[in-house]
C-alpha cells in the first residue's frame, strides 16, 4: 500500500510541462474582442480594423493559421507569396507583444489561390 502511495506521489510531483507533448503557452491579459476569423488571399491585407483601432491598447494578438500557409511581415514592407516575409505554416500560430507590430502587421497567403484561414483573438492589460 505504501509503495502504491508512494508511487502516486512521485507522479503528481512531476512538473506538468515535462508530460506535455505539444508547446504550453500562457495567456496573461484579457480578452476584451471576440476572436475573429479572416481568409488571407493573394492580395496583402492588414489585421482587422477592430483589432487595429485598438492596438495601442492591446498588450498582444494571438493569432492561429488553418488550413494553408501564409508569409506575413510588419513595419510597413508588404509580403510576397514566393520570397519575402516569415511563414506561418497551417496549424502554427504566432503571439505578437508589441502595439506597433500589430498596427503594421501584414499578410498574404504563401501558396497563389490557396486561401488560410486565420484566429485572431486580441489581448489587453486591465
Amino acid at each position: 500500500m505504501f509503495r502504491k502511495l508512494l508511487i502516486i506521489l512521485m507522479f503528481l510531483t512531476i512538473p506538468s510541462w515535462s508530460l506535455a507533448t505539444d508547446e504550453v503557452m500562457t495567456i496573461q491579459g484579457t480578452v476584451h474582442t471576440a476572436t475573429q476569423t479572416v481568409l488571407s488571399s493573394d492580395v496583402v491585407a492588414t489585421l482587422p480594423a477592430a483589432i487595429v483601432a485598438l492596438a495601442r491598447r492591446a498588450s498582444a494578438v494571438f493569432i492561429t493559421c488553418e488550413d494553408a500557409d501564409i508569409r506575413w511581415t510588419v513595419g510597413g514592407v508588404d509580403p510576397i507569396a514566393a520570397s519575402l516575409g516569415h511563414i506561418l505554416y497551417d496549424e502554427g500560430s504566432i503571439r505578437i507583444v508589441n502595439g506597433q507590430w500589430i498596427r503594421t502587421f501584414r499578410y498574404v497567403s504563401a501558396v497563389a489561390l490557396t486561401p488560410a484561414r486565420l484566429q485572431i483573438t486580441a489581448e489587453y492589460n486591465n
